[in-house]
């Protein structure tokens, strides 16, 4: 269970960070 938390929370960080240099090429 904790493995598979910690899957989905670098998941999200990964999509989060890929948001944010994308705002940053864009700008």
């Amino acid at each position: 269970m904790t493995h598979y938390v910690l899957g989905q929370d670098g998941l999200l960080l990964f999509l989060l960070n890929g948001t944010v240099w994308f705002y940053i090429f864009l700008a």
